[in-house]
């Protein structure tokens, strides 16, 4: 089962961007990095908007000399395939309201071919 985590400050600027955008879900994508993201609006009227939060080492913009090639490490993280996930925003709140969570340093997802959960 693999793993994929994000800063909590990374986390924040996510459900920051939700809040703000009325978004009742965020997805996770891998295809051209892996990341967590949220969108709203759309090119054709001029407002579209979005957050993307990309786990460790599978930024496409990355400095490749100290975290190492983004597409292998997506590979590596994620799997070959491309694909992409959507989850209730409120995840994201559990996450910043409930005493559980709230000396995690990250915000992470276990996923498989059959299934996806927050990582508590």
């Amino acid at each position: 089962m693999a793993t994929a985590s994000i800063t909590r400050k990374q986390a924040k600027a996510l459900y920051d961007f939700c809040q703000e955008n009325k978004q009742g879900e965020f997805g996770f994508a891998k295809d051209h990095g892996a990341y967590f993201y949220a969108t709203t609006g759309n090119q054709e009227d001029g407002n579209f908007s979005n957050s993307i939060q990309y786990i460790k080492g599978c930024d496409p913009e990355q400095d490749e000399t100290k975290l190492g090639d983004w597409y292998d490490n997506a590979r590596e993280k994620c799997g070959g395939d491309d694909f992409g996930e959507s989850f209730p925003i409120e995840w994201l709140h559990v996450f910043f309201t409930n005493e559980h969570f709230s000396n995690k340093r990250t915000f992470s997802v276990r996923f498989n071919k059959n299934s996806i959960s927050l990582v508590s």
